[in-house]
């Protein structure tokens, strides 16, 4: 899995060693799939036999009937799978004992903030400890003192300064916020607009292995999927925006601008409109930061990782674009996704509610919180028009 939460080699080995290793994950999968055939094939033996005894003139067919597999269970098949007993919950649970489910389900309670739909009937589930370790980043790098408008004026031209002095690019103009960056060109310009707040840690009270150089680079990792070392800068920009301070509101406003394309101009005289294609990297771009910041990842490969974050994008995209179609409206510009997400988008897209920190990173801080509430709709509507999003 990815995580930007744990950059330091010696904390992401100690996390990996509670894990399974792939030898024994692949052990565990070929036990799993043994197991079944095991059982299918006595199962099919029994059924077979008890078949052939039926008369040569028998209208019954072939196939198997849960009466059937019933018949087997309780005739013998529980002793080659008593397994099957612990869907029955209660009997799970007896195995640890009444104090230790107890303490199970009130730890459990108190460790799940939200659990939020994906695609393909899959979940994005934040717990208090992802809720934890990420006040801590957002802390110690200073991020909560600085909106994205602050961070992209100054990242946009320094990372287009420094492309252009390797030769690497012209000067820069509003189709340069898809330039590709590399991994260093963006810590450094990161590290100097970070530093100049005076509100970046060295080292972090709550986290002992913190690193801001460590912590740059993993996020930068995150988003490169395919591991080209080259990654868009508007695609940085927009997951990190989900980290730094403002309201949900405007973080929308503005990330949305970051794909305008060609139609993005000043003070909305010419407003950013956007394709399927940017809405799968819009939605992307949110979904791999806060997967970054969950433990889930780490229970799942990267591959897997990808898949979750892919196929939800794309879902959610699919949805905006399919909405404004049946309307025959062709160029979406953001009073029209705004229109989409207060008409029911923020039931397809929950997780957008976690652009709002207040909603998970200071969550701990709010007595009463310790339940999984479903997250709920927008207090208020989204703003119908961007504001300027041009980096000066």
């Amino acid at each position: 899995g990815i995580s930007l939460l744990s950059a330091n080699k010696k904390t992401t080995t100690q996390i990996r060693k509670r894990l399974l290793s792939p030898n024994q994950r692949d052990d565990a999968f070929l036990a799993v799939e043994n197991g079944a055939k095991w059982t299918l094939s006595h199962f099919l033996r029994a059924f077979e036999k008890q078949h052939s005894r039926q008369p040569k003139n028998s209208t019954r067919s072939n196939a198997v009937t849960f009466e059937d597999f019933a018949k087997w269970y309780t005739e013998g098949g529980y002793s080659v799978a008593p397994w099957l007993e612990l869907l029955d919950l209660q009997k799970f649970l007896s195995l640890i004992g009444e104090e230790s489910t107890a303490k199970y389900e009130e730890k459990s309670l108190a460790e799940v903030l939200f659990t939020f739909p994906l695609a393909k009937d899959r979940s994005l589930v934040v717990l208090r400890d992802d809720a934890h370790y990420v006040r801590s980043v957002v802390n110690a790098l200073g991020l909560l003192s600085l909106t994205s408008e602050d961070i992209w004026s100054v990242l946009f031209n320094d990372v287009a300064k420094s492309i252009q002095f390797a030769g690497g690019d012209r000067k820069p103009t509003k189709k340069s916020i898809q330039m590709e960056v590399d991994q260093s060109t963006f810590v450094q310009c990161m590290m100097r607009i970070l530093s100049g707040t005076g509100k970046m840690k060295q080292h972090s009270s709550e986290w002992a292995e913190f690193s801001p150089e460590e912590t740059l680079k993993n996020f930068y990792l995150s988003f490169d999927l395919a591991q080209s070392k080259r990654v868009a800068l508007n695609q940085l920009m927009c997951g990190l925006t989900l980290l730094c301070g403002g309201k949900k509101s405007n973080k929308l406003v503005f990330a949305f601008g970051l794909f305008g394309g060609d139609d993005s101009g000043k003070n909305g005289k010419k407003k950013a409109s956007m394709t399927h294609n940017d809405f799968f990297f819009f939605f992307r771009s949110f979904l791999i930061v806060m997967f970054s910041c969950c433990n889930q990842s780490l229970s799942l490969s990267a591959d897997a990782v990808t898949q979750y974050i892919s196929d939800t994008a794309k879902e959610v995209a699919n949805d905006v674009m399919a909405y404004w179609k049946a309307k025959k409206v062709e160029k979406i510009k953001f009073e029209h996704f705004s229109e989409w997400y207060n008409e029911g988008g923020f039931e397809t897209a929950p997780w957008l509610e976690l652009l709002d920190l207040k909603k998970w990173v200071l969550a701990e801080e709010v007595p009463g919180q310790q339940q999984q509430p479903p997250p709920p709709p927008p207090p208020q509507p989204l703003p119908p028009t961007p504001t300027s999003n041009e980096p000066t």
